[in-house]
Parts: structure tokens; sequence; C-alpha cells
């Protein structure tokens, strides 16, 4: 009876950690938001930028001295992920691995109140 109660307590963990994903996380300055064919919403989020270059240069001229950046993809009926503006400083939570396409999907969005702008990469 023990040995079958551990075996399925056992089976339930594995399980339990198996379909758990990592969340990582990214912070940079927005410095683009658009609209996408299919409705969602995209932030152009991009790190190794001062507020100030944000604030004053194009996001295609930025673009053009600085490839450290992602497209957050978004739902923008979500109040909590359409609440931001160009210039903002954020933290952006997903379960997608960056590849090629450098786009991520949104699970979670918050002010970044910290003064440093590097990437932040962070497994929960």
């Amino acid at each position: 009876m023990r040995k079958t109660l551990l075996l399925i307590l056992l089976t339930a963990l594995l399980f339990l950690g198996c379909t758990h994903p990592e969340t990582i996380s990214y912070n940079g300055y927005i410095i683009a938001s658009d609209s996408i064919n299919n409705g969602e919403r995209v932030y152009l989020l991009m790190w190794d930028v001062t507020k100030e270059e944000v604030e004053t240069i194009h996001y295609e001229t930025l673009l053009a001295n600085n490839d450290q950046c992602i497209l957050v993809v978004y739902d923008p009926d979500d109040k909590k992920l359409n609440k931001f503006k160009v210039g903002d400083k954020i933290i952006v939570s997903t379960r997608d691995k960056l590849d090629e396409t450098r786009e991520v999907r949104a699970t979670k969005i918050e002010l970044d109140t910290t003064t440093d702008v590097t990437l932040k990469k962070v497994l929960y």
C-alpha cells in the first residue's frame, strides 16, 4: 500500500513539474506601438537605450543603430496589458522562447521602476 501511494505521489509530482513552463522576463523601453492584421497589438521593446533617446530619436533610427529589441504581441482587450505607451519602461513576462522572429506573446506586462536599462532574463 505504501509503495503504491508513493508511486502515485511521485508520478503526480513528475507530471506537475513537467507541465509548468518557465517564465522569461525582458525589460526595456517601448519605442513603438501598433496594430497587426488580426486585431492584436504589438509593442516594440528595446533595451540598451536611454529614455532620452527613446523620446528624441525616431524608432526607425533607433532600430538602424541597435538590434537589441523584441516584438511583444498582446491582446488589446486585456486592460492590464493595453495601458502602456511609447517611452514607458516595462517588464514583459512570456513563456515563448526567443527565436529568429524576435516575437513573443506577453503573459504579463508591468511598469519597470528600476534605473538599469540592460536586458533582464529571469526564470521563475
